[in-house]
């Protein structure tokens, strides 16, 4: 079940590529490379702006859990603080 195609003439393979004829001559990876080294300070930017939302965040749950932890009795103190003899 192979499918055949027909050759290729010469007429049909471009000579000198160019944007004109909607050929792309640069490449996915030099393109993108490229574009990473032109933006890498916004880049950076948004990574240390994402970095310091999270690092606040890990601080206001840390500071959360302690006070929770602080109110709320330990696991064996539970009973004899409700009056209850466990």
């Amino acid at each position: 079940m192979h499918t055949t195609f027909p050759p290729l003439t010469q007429s049909a393979c471009a000579r000198r590529p160019t944007t004109s004829r909607g050929l792309y001559v640069e490449g996915c990876y030099t393109k993108t490379r490229d574009w990473l080294e032109e933006n890498r300070a916004i880049i950076g930017g948004i990574s240390i702006g994402i970095l310091v939302v999270m690092l606040v965040n890990l601080g206001f749950a840390l500071y959360l859990w302690c006070a929770i932890s602080r109110d709320r009795p330990s696991r064996g103190d539970y009973g004899k603080a409700r009056g209850r003899d466990y």
